[in-house]
């Protein structure tokens, strides 16, 4: 698949707390 994608989902992720 993208990287942008991945990229993009980690960024939003990051600020509901992932990880």
């Amino acid at each position: 698949m993208t990287r942008s994608t991945d990229l993009r989902r980690l960024q939003r992720a990051r600020r509901r707390g992932y990880r």
